[in-house]
């Protein structure tokens, strides 16, 4: 088979609710491929499969020479809720290089800290002194999301300064996390913050601006 047919077989996934056994030995073997972009491709698809066999190959693809391929397999660990990927994780931000993929792996981190019920005094320092530490907008952006779900919601204010950045890829990424966030009680500041958006030079954070806004009048 080649990298080409693999690459379209990945893309037939995409229509399946639900991914068999033989699937995911597929998915297992592409795991392996000399090609990242089919490694990259086939790490998606995993999250169908739960389960301990699964969790291993994307601990694999977590460890990729390629940064993509560990990004993709960051995001998909954060839906295995298990100790070892928690620490898995915990050891990844401290060590990824890539900032995206170093994005990534924060925000499946806090993820998977939430779903096992782990929001405690350690993690909420740990995130804190991730923030204190990185160089990189993107990732101090995720640890304040991170920080305001562990109940810090002081950092709410954190999260809508990033509004004023200069670079729209931010401006969008804050829009992507008020939209998880929202709710009755800060509807009204979101709602405030973001109108000037409409106005914004960016056709992507003023189409996305007007989407949430849209969303916050229903």
């Amino acid at each position: 088979m080649t990298t080409e047919e693999k690459i379209n077989l990945l893309s037939t996934y995409n229509d399946i609710d639900i991914l068999s056994n033989e699937q995911f030995l597929i998915l297992q073997k592409f795991s392996n491929d000399k090609d990242e972009t089919v490694r990259s491709m086939s790490a998606p698809f995993l999250v169908h499969f739960i389960n301990e066999d699964s969790k291993k190959v994307l601990f694999k693809l977590a460890k990729d020479g390629d940064s993509l391929v560990r990004t993709e397999a960051y995001d998909s660990l954060s839906v295995f809720p298990f100790k070892d990927v928690e620490k898995f994780l915990r050891n990844a931000i401290g060590n990824e290089k890539d900032e995206l993929a170093r994005r990534y792996s924060i925000l499946s981190w806090i993820d998977v800290v939430i779903a096992l019920s782990l929001v405690n005094v350690d993690n909420m320092i740990f995130l804190k002194n991730i923030k204190n530490k990185e160089q990189s907008d993107e990732c101090v952006l995720s640890c304040y999301y991170g920080l305001y779900l562990f109940g810090e919601l002081k950092y709410f204010k954190n999260i809508l300064s990033f509004l004023n950045n200069d670079d729209y890829h931010l401006k969008c990424s804050v829009l992507n996390y008020l939209r998880e966030l929202k709710n009755n009680k800060n509807k009204l500041e979101i709602e405030k913050a973001i109108s000037p958006l409409l106005s914004d030079s960016s056709i992507a954070v003023k189409d996305s601006a007007q989407r949430l806004l849209t969303e916050l009048s229903r």
